[in-house]
């Protein structure tokens, strides 16, 4: 049982780092104004991401 516990609390861990997308996937490209994401940068650190106003409608990226 304790195996079957531990397994489960691991896997919600794995997803979410799954899904932080590299820092150099979304610099630039296209987006929906005001939208906010997290990503990766090059040197592992945790990023943040906001969508540039119309007319430039593109990420842009910092680290806190």
């Amino acid at each position: 049982m304790p195996e079957g516990s531990t397994e489960v609390s691991e896997q919600p861990g794995q997803v979410s780092a799954e899904l932080i997308k590299s820092c150099g996937e979304v610099i630039g490209k296209i987006c929906t104004p005001e939208s906010v994401i997290g990503c990766v940068m090059p040197d592992g650190a945790i990023a943040e991401c906001l969508c540039q106003q119309r007319p430039a409608n593109k990420w842009v990226c910092w680290v806190e």
